[in-house]
């Protein structure tokens, strides 16, 4: 068989492969950015950074970020819900309140 064509197999492969994180970066990235951007005209606001900086951070950082976005503010742990953060204040207080009597 040519050598030729058995070191352009992986080769292409790897530009397949590139391409498709590339792609998945970028989708990510752009519903980051759509969901931190309705979610501040609802009246709340991104926590940390800059909707754009979420964006960014997840089109350098891939899916991995993106489920960090989620997590801060769409899972149990935070929101774009200020209550929640309220209510662990209030929580916080109460139990500090108790460690101090």
């Amino acid at each position: 068989m040519n050598s030729l064509g058995l070191q352009a197999f992986p080769t292409s492969l790897m530009f397949f492969f590139v391409l498709a994180m590339a792609i998945l970066h970028l989708v990510f990235a752009v519903g980051v950015f759509q969901t931190a951007r309705r979610g501040q005209q609802d009246g709340s606001r991104c926590w940390l950074v800059q909707p754009r900086y979420w964006a960014l951070g997840t089109l350098i950082l891939g899916p991995f970020f993106a489920a960090v976005y989620w997590a801060i503010h769409h899972s149990a742990f935070g929101g774009f819900d200020q209550s929640g953060l309220a209510e662990v204040r209030q929580r916080r207080q109460q139990v500090s309140e108790q460690a101090v009597e």
